[in-house]
């Protein structure tokens, strides 16, 4: 994978990441949510941010490479 295509990925992720932040965040303030529910977000965000943080430190492999 390219160091654009990584970037650009990275991107994507980060815009998934911040979307699930604000679905969960409204579901806290409302307090309307089940937990399973809730939880399977959180954990959703949770691996979005671990892949972020591969995705970033591949993105700094190319940049020491250069």
């Amino acid at each position: 994978m390219t160091k654009e295509k990584l970037i650009h990925h990275l991107q994507h992720l980060s815009e998934k990441h911040d979307k699930l932040d604000q679905e969960i965040d409204r579901a806290e303030a409302t307090g309307v949510f089940v937990d399973e529910e809730l939880h399977m977000l959180k954990k959703q965000r949770l691996a979005l941010r671990d892949e972020m943080e591969a995705t970033s430190m591949k993105i700094e492999t190319f940049q020491k490479v250069a």
